[in-house]
């Protein structure tokens, strides 16, 4: 038996790699009684240099790994979205005190000419009833001289 373990191997053979050997290789860990009580219910695996996913010709990603990493891309899409529409929200309610801000200035100077051009009024008015007080005794002093 010891003969064959230090027997010089024959490199002429050709071996065909096989993708399932690979995948019974390897290590599954799984869930432990303290990991559920914490409510985390995920199981891991890891592999050993020789079972890595990258360790054989024409490698390719797991099913697992694919779906893990669309959820990745996915939640990454999903929060620069999120970023993306609190930036714009952030830029409208800026534009928009902006904006109320300026029209608020304008009513204010409005309000105030409106006021001025009020009183200037008023005024006019007395001194258009004064003056046709005054023409009326005149008028009336003219057709009456004592």
């Amino acid at each position: 038996m010891s003969e064959d373990i230090y027997a010089k191997p024959d490199m002429n053979k050709k071996v065909k790699f096989n993708r399932g050997e690979m995948e019974e290789r390897m290590v599954d860990i799984y869930v432990s009684a303290d990991t559920l009580r914490d409510g985390d219910t995920r199981t891991t695996t890891h592999e050993t240099e020789d079972t890595a996913v990258d360790n054989g010709p024409g490698d390719q990603r797991s099913a697992a790994d694919s779906s893990i990493r669309r959820t990745r891309v996915s939640a990454v899409c999903l929060s620069l979205l999120c970023v993306l529409l609190l930036a714009g929200i952030i830029v409208l309610s800026v534009y928009y005190n902006k904006e109320h801000q300026l029209h608020t200035k304008d009513k204010d100077q409005l309000q105030t000419s409106h006021n001025n051009l009020t009183k200037e009024k008023d005024q006019l008015q007395v001194s258009y009833n004064n003056l046709t007080k005054e023409r009326d005794q005149l008028q009336t002093s003219y057709n009456n001289p004592d």
